[in-house]
């Protein structure tokens, strides 16, 4: 058996035949040959990625999203903003140890970057970048989880 039949009947879990010919307009007989190995129509390909909401490119080939609303932006709109900030933080230590890693390799003569400037337009004034933005990101996390951090009893002076 190929891997489009295997990517089929993984879709298809443990739904019944007659079910996914009843999902995909197709007589429950020729989904049992599809599944178990004859080569399925393009049409019923289409309608079944349709009815199980799986990639068509997934589905044939194996390449791309199983679901397409699983890329990163349904995985972005379900972490929460610690778990975020501090995956960027963790990224960001990465290229600054390389950063550092890379520097020590390069001859004393190299001169340091100026902290970059940038106008957004003529009436605005410049926007300058930190030279140091992991420390901007652990700064965020501190002051969120400050501000996120609730008292663990009521506190009152009882004079």
């Amino acid at each position: 058996m190929d891997e489009l039949h295997d990517r089929l009947r993984m879709t298809a879990g443990k739904i019944s035949y007659r079910q996914i010919g009843s999902m995909t307009g197709t007589h429950p007989e020729t989904v049992r040959r599809y599944m178990q190995g004859q080569a399925p129509s393009v049409a019923f390909v289409i309608r079944f990625a349709e009815a199980f909401e799986v990639g068509l490119e997934w589905l044939l080939t194996g390449r791309g999203l199983m679901r397409p609303g699983e890329g990163a932006g349904a995985a972005l709109q379900s972490v929460g903003l610690d778990t975020l900030l501090k995956a960027v933080g963790d990224r960001l230590t990465e290229i600054e140890h390389k950063n550092l890693a890379d520097r020590e390799r390069k001859p004393e003569s190299t001169v340091e970057p100026k902290q970059a400037t940038e106008t957004v337009s003529a009436t605005e004034a410049p926007i300058h970048r930190s030279a140091r933005p992991l420390e901007d990101i652990r700064r965020c996390l501190a002051e969120r989880r400050r501000s996120t951090e609730a008292p663990t009893g009521d506190h009152y002076d009882a004079a």
